[in-house]
């Protein structure tokens, strides 16, 4: 009688503490769905990082865009050298934020501008040509590659930021010879070689020149 006893109280024990558990982790969910339910509280994704090779400009339309991240958190307009309309389409992910450039009331992608710190568990490919090695954007600096074949160097100031925009473009190879690498680094330097082994913070991949947007310094911040 007494193991019958010990057997039945050790069961219901253990039923107890089971129920107990599952109501915690309940109460646990519960609370954590109606937090992403606030207003302003958004529940973001990672991206690939690989994700530049997969979203090239020219290749993409602005459909897919919506289609694979949804609707953008903010939309911009403005004008090219030639006055025509660009829309620009901004995401924020925890590993990076993104910017997506259209002409108006056209589907096919311009430009990308990618921005991130390094995420030891989520990092993002910088892209560089293909003779060099795949290095990721946080640790990813200017080399030698990108200063021959440099199309544009300049420095840009204002009284909060400094940074330089170095634009290159590989013609040896047919597969990105129409696209533009736009990398964008900290502070003034006089010319294109004082800037090497300088830490590269945001790339912008592009078809045209002179459509190179990158994020402001204020927009660079983000949890």
């Amino acid at each position: 009688m007494d193991f019958l006893n010990n057997l039945i109280s050790g069961i219901i024990g253990g039923i107890v503490v089971l129920l107990i558990q599952q109501f915690i982790e309940y109460r646990k969910k519960h609370k954590e769905e109606q937090k992403n339910r606030m207003i302003g509280k958004t529940v973001f994704k990672f991206l690939d990082k690989n994700f530049l090779y997969n979203y090239e400009p020219g290749k993409i339309s602005i459909e897919k865009i919506f289609t694979d991240f949804g609707a953008p958190y903010q939309k911009n307009k403005g004008t090219d050298d030639n006055e025509r309309t660009l829309c620009f389409y901004k995401y924020i992910f925890e590993n990076a934020k993104v910017e997506f450039t259209t002409y108006e009331n056209e589907s096919e992608i311009l430009s990308v501008t990618l921005f991130a710190y390094y995420d030891k568990k989520n990092p993002l490919i910088c892209l560089f040509f293909p003779s060099e090695e795949e290095e990721y954007l946080g640790k990813a600096k200017i080399n030698d590659s990108i200063i021959e074949n440099e199309v544009s160097f300049e420095n840009f100031s204002s009284p909060r930021d400094s940074f330089a925009i170095i634009k290159s473009r590989n013609v040896s190879y047919p597969t990105i010879k129409h696209l533009f690498f736009c990398y964008q680094i900290e502070g003034n330097f006089e010319t294109i070689h004082d800037a090497k082994d300088q830490l590269i913070q945001q790339v912008c991949i592009t078809q045209l020149s002179s459509i190179c947007p990158t994020f402001s310094i204020w927009e660079t911040f983000h949890g």
